[in-house]
């Protein structure tokens, strides 16, 4: 879940990006949610289903909009 570390948010330049989870989720991954390390994106993941979670301002989008390599 480190893959967002890094990356800033396009709308309000924080660096407080999380994954979004899809599918049933493990129990441990209820304890990285609790710990607001990532956010439950629904039961299923689609074509088109955003990725990462802007937790300062909410923006939801995908890899794509980051930018770099």
């Amino acid at each position: 879940m480190a893959k967002y570390d890094r990356a800033v948010c396009p709308r309000c330049g924080e660096k407080a990006l999380i994954p979004l989870v899809y599918g049933q989720p493990r129990w441990d991954i209820f304890r990285e949610q609790e710990k607001g390390k990532c956010m439950f994106g629904g039961c299923m993941l689609k074509q088109n289903s955003k990725r990462w979670v802007c937790t300062g301002c909410g923006t939801k989008g995908d890899d794509e909009e980051l930018g770099g390599p």
